[in-house]
């Protein structure tokens, strides 16, 4: 995220033992807004959910006295299916229940977007350069399994 967005800032989780809580991270405009993007561990939607609304108050009681938080976004690896209408909703919930201007689940395709968004140089720095198309020809492809 910060080859994309220079002013996002990642808050580390090396304190997450200590005070239980998961990681986070923010992206501070020159406004005092701050934008949270959630990484979903969960492997149900029932569990999806209710980790949106516990996370956001998580978030909320840590961030809110210090700046106050007007959007959220939580983090859900789709798999390029789209998202559930549950999990929309729960975002609307949290949406209406604490005034934020935006609130909406960060999916795969939207990490795509960002990716593709990226100039040469930093992409390049975030997937490493492409073999050369003469090694490729020459390499032998012996240590991969034929099945």
């Amino acid at each position: 995220m910060t080859l994309r967005h220079p002013d996002f800032r990642p808050v580390s989780h090396k304190e997450m033992s200590v005070t239980g809580r998961t990681t986070d991270t923010a992206r501070r405009p020159a406004s005092t807004t701050k934008s949270t993007r959630r990484k979903i561990l969960a492997a149900s939607i029932t569990t999806a959910v209710a980790k949106i609304e516990t996370d956001f108050e998580g978030l909320k009681a840590f961030w809110d006295s210090l700046c106050r938080i007007s959007s959220f976004h939580f983090v859900f690896n789709d798999k390029f299916q789209g998202g559930y209408p549950t999990v929309e909703a729960a975002l609307l919930r949290v949406k209406a229940a604490h005034a934020l201007t935006e609130c909406a689940p960060f999916l795969v395709k939207d990490l795509m977007r960002e990716i593709a968004e990226l100039d040469e140089r930093s992409l390049l720095r975030l997937v490493g350069s492409l073999p050369c198309p003469k090694i490729l020809k020459t390499s032998t492809l012996a240590c991969l399994p034929t099945s």
